[in-house]
């Protein structure tokens, strides 16, 4: 019975590690559930980390009046700030 409650919270555990790594968590779950918690583990170690599409765009937010405009602008077009990117 032990071994079954740690297999469990160790698929627990490797849905959590796979959504912050942003893949599926319920996939990875039942993945280590019917595997191998270890074995998903290692995978999940192995497997290079999605990068958000956000991070793909041409178009970015002004930090200062929030419209999106192309992501190499150096001025916004909508408020004119002069760093649009610039953190306050």
């Amino acid at each position: 019975m032990a071994i079954a409650l740690g297999w469990l919270v160790l698929a627990v555990a490797c849905g959590i590690f796979a959504d912050k790594r942003g893949r599926s968590g319920v996939g990875w779950f039942f993945i280590a559930l019917l595997a191998s918690p270890l074995v998903a583990g290692v995978f999940l170690l192995v497997i290079p980390e999605k990068t958000p599409a956000s991070q793909f765009s041409i178009l970015r937010r002004c930090n200062s009046c929030r419209e999106q405009i192309r992501r190499d602008a150096s001025i916004c077009k909508h408020c004119g700030s002069a760093d649009p990117f610039k953190s306050a």
